[in-house]
């Protein structure tokens, strides 16, 4: 009991002694100029701190050809000062508040420091904060960051909430490959009507974005081929392929395609009805020839009668 409570003492104050080196210049080996120019801040470091919780600065430093044996300062644009901030101080201290504006920031630096545990705490971050109105940019994130978990419970979530899913902002934002990711799942949770005009949304918002004029051809050249091709039409009704095709000048397919699946609507029609009318004079017949056989046993009861 008593190692024991010395050890917790040591660490605590272990920790506090690297806590007060946090962003302070004392003994400082290394400056980071994080940021771009409208916020650049040069943040200073320590290189045997760093190291140790990370393999990538751990290379940088030290290993064999080091990038930094003739300089000490590294230019990171990509990053914000804030973040990067909160991960030294992580390093530093172990202490991490993660916000919900910040969590992509953070995902990015451990992903680029390989600082695995960092990594791990963003990602449970995300997993207990995804809902329906995130779920679309939490995906697309998640597939940037090559994270399959995280990926697989967006799309969960999306085929649970689709109408929901479907109807936020973030839908909107998201990228082709990923609109393309949807629209191959046969598990969505959504009719194929109402599937079809949000992706006609996601293709004049990305009309919108690139400052093309949101005419038909503009529509589709957005969206590509492949990702028109993923829309099951077929499994519309007749009166709901109708009303999307309501407005040609943004309808996504070809007159001649529109005219074809009018005539699969028609025939699937017919032969539904055809199909309809036959099971009914079949059940007619039977009814009929059960009718006439009872009446048959009925005269002869009454022939025995007399």
């Amino acid at each position: 009991s008593s190692s024991s409570s010395s050890s917790s003492s040591s660490s605590n104050c272990i920790i506090d002694r690297l806590g007060a080196i946090y962003l302070n210049e004392s003994l400082a080996d290394i400056y980071f100029l994080v940021g771009s120019q409208g916020q650049l801040e040069r943040i200073p470091a320590h290189k045997l701190i760093l190291s140790v919780s990370s393999p990538v600065f751990k290379s940088m430093f030290f290993g064999s050809g080091a990038q930094m044996l003739n300089s000490n300062e590294v230019e990171l644009p990509d990053v914000e000062p804030d973040a990067f901030k909160s991960v030294l101080k992580y390093i530093y201290t172990d202490e991490l508040a993660i916000e919900p504006d910040q969590v992509m920031s953070l995902l990015y630096i451990g992903k680029k420091y390989a600082i695995t545990e960092l990594e791990s705490k963003c990602v449970d971050f995300l997993n207990t904060h995804l809902k329906p109105d995130n779920a679309f940019m939490l995906l697309q994130q998640a597939r940037l960051f090559d994270e399959h978990q995280l990926s697989e419970n967006c799309l969960e979530e999306i085929d649970k909430h689709s109408s929901e899913a479907f109807a936020s902002d973030c839908f909107l934002d998201i990228d082709r490959d990923t609109l393309k990711l949807i629209l191959e799942r046969d598990s969505l949770g959504i009719k194929e009507l109402k599937l079809y005009n949000h992706v006609l949304r996601w293709a004049k918002c990305e009309c919108e974005r690139r400052e093309l004029k949101c005419s038909r051809e503009n529509l589709r050249l957005v969206l590509g081929n492949d990702a028109i091709e993923r829309l099951r039409f077929p499994i519309m009704s007749r009166e709901e392929f109708a009303q999307a095709m309501r407005d040609t000048d943004t309808s996504l397919i070809d007159d001649n395609l529109i005219v074809e699946l009018f005539l699969y609507f028609t025939f699937t029609a017919a032969a539904e009805h055809n199909s309809s009318s036959s099971s009914s004079y079949s059940s007619s017949s039977s009814s009929f020839d059960q009718q006439q056989s009872s009446t048959n046993v009925a005269s002869n009861k009454c022939d025995t009668l007399l």
